[in-house]
């Protein structure tokens, strides 16, 4: 599912009534399923800028400052993504694992 269809589910959860019988459930549920978008990323990002740095020390020392550049880029993705999933956490009341699937990943980087 992509960030903007998770994005798009969370709104729609949020429009039905207040007194909805399933409103609740539903904005959890499209909560968490937005969630995992920018925990992949958190992911996937630490893992891009581990690689980038080892690029920059180890490779071609004419590239140096493009794998720094992606590095950096890769890490600030890192820890934006991350921020996002402790709001998410934090505000709709979500597994408190998913945080800590977010901090070994930024951990990495």
């Amino acid at each position: 599912m992509s960030h903007l269809d998770a994005s798009g589910r969370v709104l729609e959860a949020l429009r039905l009534p207040r007194d909805a019988p399933d409103r609740q459930e539903r904005v959890a549920t499209a909560m968490r399923a937005a969630t995992e978008v920018p925990l992949r990323i958190t992911a996937v990002g630490s893992h891009v800028a581990v690689m980038a740095a080892r690029l920059a020390r180890d490779g071609n020392p004419r590239l140096r400052g493009d794998a720094e550049t992606a590095a950096f880029l890769a890490a600030g993705d890192t820890r934006a993504t991350h921020r996002l999933v402790y709001i998410n956490v934090e505000g709709a009341r979500l597994d408190p694992e998913l945080a800590q699937r977010a901090d070994d990943s930024s951990a990495r980087c």
